[in-house]
């Protein structure tokens, strides 16, 4: 009797584990998280290729200043790198009608779909050059803890455009989560000046952020667009602007007569580090943003902003681990235990109303 038992408790176990494994929320919750941390990982090696880090006990990077003409030149080197990689490679290899699905939206002439497109790219092209000047001023942990005001932007937006009231969980995750980012926030000896840029910058990456994530859940969901074809639509988006701008900086002088930011500058011995570090880019914005767009799908913008909500964490553990941006006092280490605690919680919600709709 007691054997039989036991085997009903091992059944029920193995059970529970295949509901976890079986429910979309939680799949989709699972693959955004994986999604934050390869971006986090980004976040690290940009701030490595703007300035000197201390890379493993290794003193590395530097590589450009972090000028806006710089930073342009590097987001038009990763884009390079990126389109044909997600057109022809990785893009086809993950979804094989990717060019078939193409031409078959070109068909419907869709402008709605075409104008989300365009403004996803648009918005999302926006966003990195803004990210990248809080990175270079600013510690990564307070940059991305900053650029994590989105989620409440994204709800607030989710709310406005589709109906998505927030529930109390995710009113009360929201600001648990926040308060779990702000303790995770290093100490700066910068000056005032350079905290405040870093910052602006940042909450101005969150913000259009934000809007870029309701416009992919308006393609891939309104328009039933596969998140890979939109991905690699938003990416030539991406690589067009980032293209024009740094040939208007490179052909139109008095642009950095004017703007000397502008300018960009790159020691000749520095071309071949810049490279590899953008091959690395290009390689995390490739999977990063793919999965990003592939949770939306599945958990909507809403849910999937809060799950990012841990962006900040990762990007504090690893500038730890890597860069040797250690953790200063007991409250991060806090700032951490609440973020995650609170993800998890999203995540075991999301899966438990995943079984009770398939129960009914």
């Amino acid at each position: 009797m007691q054997s039989k038992n036991k085997l009903q408790t091992l059944v029920q176990i193995v059970q529970g584990w295949n509901r976890w494994g079986r429910s979309p929320h939680l799949q989709g919750a699972a693959i955004v998280l994986l999604s934050s941390l390869i971006l986090s990982f980004q976040n690290i090696v940009v701030r490595i290729v703007l300035s000197q880090q201390t890379v493993l006990g290794i003193s590395f990077g530097g590589f450009v200043e972090s000028s806006v003409g710089n930073l342009l030149l590097i987001l038009l080197m990763r884009m390079v790198v990126v389109v044909p990689l997600m057109a022809f490679g990785i893009g086809t290899w993950i979804y094989p009608p990717l060019w078939k699905d193409i031409q078959n939206r070109l068909n419907e002439r869709n402008p709605a779909l075409i104008g989300g497109v365009l403004a996803s790219g648009f918005l999302l092209f926006l966003s990195l050059p803004l990210m990248f000047t809080a990175l270079s001023v600013i510690p990564a942990g307070i940059a991305t803890t900053l650029f994590f005001i989105y989620p409440t932007v994204t709800v607030l937006f989710a709310w406005w455009c589709f109906g998505d009231r927030p529930t109390f969980l995710l009113t009360l995750a929201v600001g648990t989560i926040y308060a779990g980012c702000l303790l995770t926030i290093p100490g700066s000896e910068q000056s005032t000046d350079k905290v405040w840029l870093g910052a602006t910058m940042a909450a101005l990456a969150g913000v259009v952020f934000a809007a870029y994530t309701i416009l992919t859940q308006i393609c891939t969901r309104r328009f039933r667009l596969h998140p890979v074809p939109f991905t690699l639509g938003v990416f030539v988006i991406m690589l067009l602007l980032a293209s024009l701008t740094v040939g208007a900086i490179a052909f139109i002088p008095w642009l950095t007569a004017r703007l000397p930011s502008l300018r960009i500058v790159v020691n000749a011995t520095m071309w071949s580090r810049l490279w590899a570090s953008t091959v690395v880019l290009a390689l995390t914005a490739i999977a990063g943003f793919l999965l990003n767009n592939i949770g939306i799908r599945r958990v909507g913008a809403a849910q999937a902003a809060i799950i990012s909500a841990s962006g900040p964490v990762f990007t504090t553990l690893l500038g730890w681990l890597l860069i040797q941006e250690a953790l200063q006092d007991k409250a991060q280490a806090i700032g951490i235990l609440l973020v995650t605690i609170w993800v998890g919680a999203i995540g075991t919600g999301a899966m438990n109303r995943d079984s009770q709709n398939q129960s009914s």
